[in-house]
């Protein structure tokens, strides 16, 4: 399905970034309306230490992912590569 263009993100409202208090943040995108609607990606888990962890999956058309407190670059490449290799 290639990569994401500039006007893929635009349809992506329903997207998410929310701070939490494990401390680290927590990421949802409603992929419903997209070309990835019907993707489904199974949870995976990487913890490196207490502070350096992340973990995402794709289910029910959105992307949910989750990551310590320096991980939020890494939870959006993670979703990047996702849509981008489909």
């Amino acid at each position: 399905m290639g990569q994401l263009s500039d006007s893929a993100w635009g349809n992506l409202s329903g997207m998410s970034i929310t701070a939490t208090d494990k401390p680290g943040w927590h990421v949802e995108i409603d992929l419903s309306d997209t070309a990835w609607a019907g993707l489904v990606v199974p949870f995976s888990r990487q913890c490196r230490r207490k502070a350096d962890w992340i973990e995402c999956e794709v289910r029910e058309g959105r992307f949910i992912g989750d990551g310590g407190s320096h991980n939020l670059n890494e939870l959006l490449q993670r979703f990047l590569a996702i849509v981008k290799t489909d």
